[in-house]
């Protein structure tokens, strides 16, 4: 098959990469101090909620412990943050040419999309941050109750907008065409989304076990709000997983582009990446779109549903608050009197 230079665009000229590349740094200077300033605070607020303001090294076990959970209630800043750099990082390898086979190129409309994925994953860090701001002073944001289900909810759902069509772009166009050994930020990439699931996977299984809150809604209430959050999660693990198992494949044993992957160009003698061919697409990467497809409307049904039980959420929240006890009423002792009691005869 053959294809013209207008049916696929031309290739970005080094100004509008150069133009594109500052105004990416100039999003991740804002946002980055932005989100580093509260960042710092929310650190701050959750140390002092559960530990207090003192320091007691009698205490380092309970410290760690604490520490732990703040981490994980501002990890996801960090990856959100370290993840969108990396896409930036496969714009300019995709812009400049460098990292798929050098016969093959890239239509300019999926470079464009690698690059929106940056400065819109760029710029949903700071939501993330702001959400985490706005709950670091409430101790249950930090433990398993429905503060932290919504916190943990909402994070996925941002994750999903952002790394699905990542994940699609960034394999199908350019990992699949790589024959030589890629930069480290390409299994980096791949290998830190499988990491970060797994570990959201376990905070979801962790706040529904031991959520007082969620045991007291019905089972059809659960699956509703956390495991199809959870389900959602195993099938985007699914899809990660076989990106990057595919990708290293491609990357370090396989080396080959297979048949029907490309159209011809017959302007610049070159080829064009066109994947989504019924003869270049094998059973795992079918399987990948499935699974990253089902995960995408779970993530839409988990919003939805929780937008539906927000009121009732907030209920069992209130009912699981521990109530204080009742003051007793003061009572007055009887007065003895002095002199010795007399009996009557």
């Amino acid at each position: 098959m053959s294809a013209t230079n207008a049916s696929i665009g031309e290739p970005w000229s080094p100004e509008v990469v150069k133009a594109h590349e500052i105004s990416i740094l100039v999003i991740v200077g804002v946002f980055g101090i932005l989100s580093t300033v509260l960042t710092g605070i929310s650190l701050k607020n959750g140390w002092q909620v559960l530990n207090g303001k003192g320091f007691d090294i009698k205490k380092s076990k309970s410290y760690f412990i604490n520490l732990i959970f703040i981490g994980s209630y501002l990890s996801p800043i960090f990856s959100r943050f370290f993840r969108s750099s990396l896409d930036y990082k496969y714009f300019q390898a995709v812009a400049h040419e460098n990292i798929t086979n050098s016969k093959i190129r890239v239509p300019t409309d999926i470079t464009m999309s690698i690059y929106a994925i940056s400065i819109f994953g760029m710029c949903m860090s700071l939501p993330i941050i702001m959400v985490i701001y706005k709950f670091s002073k409430i101790k249950e944001a930090y433990l398993p109750s429905v503060t932290k289900v919504r916190i943990i909810l909402a994070m996925t759902i941002l994750h999903l907008t952002v790394d699905i069509p990542s994940l699609i772009c960034e394999y199908f166009y350019v990992d699949k065409f790589i024959t030589e050994e890629p930069e480290v930020f390409v299994p980096m990439k791949s290998i830190l989304a499988v990491i970060e699931n797994v570990f959201a996977g376990i905070s979801i299984i962790m706040v529904e076990v031991k959520s007082q809150s969620l045991q007291q809604l019905s089972l059809a209430e659960r699956v509703m709000i956390m495991r199809f959050a959870f389900g959602g999660l195993v099938l985007y693990l699914i899809s990660n997983t076989t990106r990057c198992t595919l990708t290293l494949l491609q990357a370090y044993k396989w080396r080959v582009i297979p048949t029907g992957c490309v159209i011809e160009d017959s302007v610049e003698g070159r080829y064009i990446a066109n994947p989504f061919q019924s003869s270049c697409l094998n059973y795992a990467e079918l399987a990948l779109i499935t699974f990253a497809s089902l995960a995408t409307v779970i993530a839409f049904v988990v919003l939805i549903s929780n937008m539906i039980m927000y009121q009732r959420l907030n209920s069992y929240q209130e009912m699981a608050r521990p109530s204080e006890p009742p003051e007793e009423p003061t009572t007055s002792r009887p007065r003895q009197s002095s002199s010795p009691s007399q009996c009557s005869i």
